[in-house]
């Protein structure tokens, strides 16, 4: 019985790292990508200026695309998690 608990908190503790993981990727993905795509149009052209109308254009797009983003990779989780 021992045994056997000792390869189930291992396992765990390996799910619990990966889903620590996957929660810092979720939560950073977006704060990246808006970064990026603010370097990207500032650094495209000079005569690309950061104005707050671009700022907020774009921080409201990336807040629409957020959760089906989000929500896409929660079932690709549910399909592998499923595949075992």
């Amino acid at each position: 019985v021992l045994e056997a608990r000792r390869r189930e908190m291992a396992f765990i503790r390996k799910e619990q790292i990966l889903w620590g993981f996957t929660l810092i990727i979720v939560v950073s993905t977006p704060v990246i990508a808006s970064f990026a795509t603010y370097a990207t149009f500032v650094l495209v052209s000079s005569e690309n200026i950061m104005t707050a109308s671009v700022v907020f254009t774009l921080a409201q797009l990336f807040n629409m695309i957020k959760f089906p983003i989000n929500q896409a990779g929660q079932l690709l989780g549910k399909l592998a998690l499923g595949l075992q």
